[in-house]
């Protein structure tokens, strides 16, 4: 709720920003989320309400992330699910930026 909160004023610092020059090209991305909750839902919905693109490619909250860091690797050095959700948000980014 408080990333939803903060990042309200940002929003409008992007729309702002696009009444002029239509750019930059701005899009959400989950993350950490915790799947089949209630906060998850509303977070999805609050941010549908904006013009931005929601993209269906998320991370879920895993402790292979923080792994990761304290052993200074990434997740593509793991055969975690989490290099599907990595694959998944790349592909998504891609189309989105190329679109």
């Amino acid at each position: 709720a408080f990333d939803l909160w903060a990042g309200s004023d940002l929003v409008d610092v992007i729309k702002a920003r696009q009444e002029i020059t239509e750019k930059p090209k701005a899009a959400f991305v989950l993350s950490r989320v915790v799947k089949n909750t209630r906060l998850l839902r509303q977070a999805k919905e609050v941010l549908q309400a904006h013009e931005f693109k929601l993209f269906e490619a998320m991370t879920v909250n895993r402790a292979i992330y923080a792994q990761c860091v304290t052993k200074g690797k990434t997740v593509f050095d793991t055969s975690n699910n989490a290099v599907m959700e990595m694959r998944a948000m790349a592909r998504e980014l891609q189309e989105f930026t190329h679109a």
